[in-house]
């Protein structure tokens, strides 16, 4: 799931969520890579296919904050010392691993191919969540199953497969004949219902899967639904209408509020 870390664990064997996910913010300057020599030799010598996509100061006096692939680190200047795990702000009660795993999370994101979609939109949207997903999923089908309630609150839903038991298992195989179906939104809806799509050929749409699949591992999933906002937090697993538009509405005004700093 995050490579840089198992690396790291294997490297040193041989020699909370009562805290509000930290938006990322427009107004922290990053360190040039270039210019954090000890930390850059230290992460390429632990898995030297690494890509380290940001060197930041961090509020531990003494430390760097290193997002590599997609792991955070806590690096001394020296190099010296590293710690992987999640870093809590009491003061402002914020988790800012968090935040910090958001700033990948949405890149990842906005790179998933138009049609691995499956897009519910309503007649405005105010927000929209990617939900990977999967037919047999019974929180996934108790999601659906309420889907007028997201679009009444404003909330695009866009669906991503993600199927629990495997590329190469029955239900990837039922997932892809629904992403290949004439009428996919339809499909979909009645596979979470129990009617199951005929066989259908292999198209553009089910060409993604095994990406999906990656990016999946990427964003350290592990179950379904899984849910993200535009910006990357991760929301949880199956929330409600109700309680996802507080989160994206309470995200959405601290994000505004802290890129205005």
């Amino acid at each position: 799931m995050r490579h840089i870390a198992i690396s790291l664990f294997a490297a040193l064997a041989m020699t909370s969520t009562a805290f509000a996910d930290e938006p990322s913010s427009t107004t922290s300057s990053d360190l040039s890579i270039t210019e954090s020599g000890p930390i850059r030799q230290l992460i390429k010598a632990i898995n030297p296919d690494s890509v380290i996509k940001a060197v930041k100061p961090s509020p531990l006096p003494g430390f760097k904050t290193v997002i590599a692939d997609s792991t955070v680190l806590y690096v001394t200047d020296d190099a010296r010392y590293v710690m992987y795990g999640v870093l809590l702000d009491t003061k402002e009660q914020r988790n800012l691993t968090d935040g910090y795993l958001a700033e990948v999370y949405g890149d990842l994101l906005k790179n998933i191919p138009p049609k691995a979609k499956l897009v519910f939109t309503p007649k405005d949207p105010k927000y929209t969540v990617t939900v990977f997903t999967d037919v047999t999923c019974g929180y996934c089908k108790a999601l659906h199953k309420d889907i007028q309630s997201y679009l009444d609150a404003g909330i695009r839903v866009d669906y991503v497969p993600w199927p629990r038991e495997g590329a190469g298992s029955e239900t990837a195989q039922h997932m892809k004949d629904v992403w290949c179906a004439k009428n996919p939104q339809a499909a979909f809806t009645a596979a979470v219902n129990g009617t199951l799509p005929e066989k259908a050929d292999k198209c553009a749409m089910s060409d993604n899967f095994d990406a999906m699949a990656k990016l999946g591992e990427k964003l350290g999933i592990d179950g379904t639904p899984a849910i993200f906002d535009a910006q990357g937090h991760k929301l949880g697993g199956y929330i409600n209408a109700k309680t996802m538009l507080t989160k994206l509405q309470k995200g959405d005004h601290v994000t505004r509020d802290v890129a205005a700093k």
